[in-house]
């Protein structure tokens, strides 16, 4: 029944595809690197600066949903049949055969409010690779599984191009690129700012295999699924299912700072969004430096910024399969009015850190 499970999610999308089954498989939990943490500590190797571009564009503050478009429906997954993914933090992971340090993106995949699947993917030039899966069920303990950097997905595909996935647990899908089409939906997409369209031009088309015990367990289970260069999934088909976009974020809707960032200051469109990431300590780590907004008040009643939903959240590194002290402060922001406002950040030092001075960070925003 689990592998059915599995079979039945696999390849919603890139990250989608791996949450709702390899979560239930046996966990493996390598030792973490005895090693005092570090939030400013040079990963082996940074995200490529394309990341995001290709048929997977990866940045913190992207989001794709999609709904069951199937015929004659019957909601038997979940009412609303909508699955929402969405980049959360980009933090760094510890390979623990390595030792080495990696940029990672988490991205959460979730149907509901009873189940979610945290995903830590590494993007290079040609790969995008799965460190770990996080499955977080409604009264239950966290439970993670480790991949070790395996290819999930090619960036930039050719017809012909072919990749497998997960052979270390015997649960693994053969996954081919079929060549580039036409894909018109249902239903026009949204981005932030408005409609966008309901059909693409040039979508590839990959075509997944179930391998190994899923084979055994499941049958000859074969997903399809069409990729946009710029946009991710927009189609995913699985026997008599499948899913559509109906939404996501375009990258240059969500405004990116950071400790590197200028001042400002910045004009940005109403409705779109500002992201601003800063690394530092959990706040009970001490020693350690810990990241807020000090005139929260101030912004608010200036109506430029809204806050989001789990704005100001710490997202802590994985050494190994364990989480760090350190890792990533993620606050997000819509831009909802037209006038300028300004964002300050406070970094405040815990423990027997306390004497030192806090760290500040501001920026100007103005909306359009």
């Amino acid at each position: 029944m689990r592998y059915a499970q599995f079979g039945r999610w696999l390849s919603l999308i890139a990250v989608g595809a791996l949450v709702f089954g390899l979560a239930s498989c046996q966990i493996l939990v390598p030792p973490a690197v005895p090693e005092p943490p570090d939030p400013n500590a040079e990963p082996a190797e940074a995200n490529a600066p394309d990341a995001k571009a290709g048929v997977f564009p990866l940045f913190v503050g992207a989001r794709w949903v999609y709904r069951n478009a199937t015929p004659d429906l019957i909601p038997v997954l979940h009412p609303g049949s909508e699955i929402e993914s969405e980049v959360l933090a980009e933090v760094r992971c510890r390979d623990a055969a390595s030792g080495q340090l990696y940029e990672c993106f988490v991205v959460r995949t979730r149907q509901g409010t009873e189940r979610e699947v945290l995903s830590y993917l590494h993007r290079t030039a040609d790969r995008i690779e799965l460190f770990a899966l996080e499955t977080q069920e409604l009264g239950a303990a966290p439970r993670r599984q480790a991949f070790g950097g395996e290819l999930l997905l090619k960036p930039s595909l050719a017809a012909g191009d072919a990749w497998t996935f997960g052979q270390t647990t015997g649960a693994f899908l053969s996954s081919r690129a079929m060549g580039q089409e036409t894909v018109p939906l249902r239903d026009t997409i949204h981005v932030l700012l408005g409609p966008y369209t309901n059909s693409f031009t040039g979508a590839w088309r990959v075509r997944s295999t179930f391998g190994g015990i899923l084979a055994d367990a499941y049958g000859s289970g074969i997903v399809e699924a069409w990729y946009a260069s710029g946009v991710g999934m927009v189609k995913r088909t699985a026997a008599s299912l499948f899913y559509e976009l109906v939404q996501f974020r375009k990258s240059d809707e969500v405004a990116m700072l950071g400790a590197s960032s200028s001042s400002g200051p910045y004009q940005l469109p109403v409705g779109s969004i500002v992201v601003v990431q800063l690394r530092g300590y959990a706040s009970a780590a001490a020693p350690g430096i810990s990241w807020s907004v000090v005139n929260r008040d101030e912004v608010m009643a200036d109506g430029v910024l809204v806050p989001l939903a789990s704005s100001g959240d710490f997202t802590a590194d994985l050494d190994g399969m364990e989480e760090a002290e350190t890792g990533t402060y993620v606050f997000r922001f819509a831009v909802n009015g037209k006038e300028r406002t300004s964002l300050v950040f406070e970094g405040r030092y815990t423990g027997t850190a306390q004497s030192l001075a806090p760290q500040s960070i501001s920026f100007d925003i103005a909306g359009l």
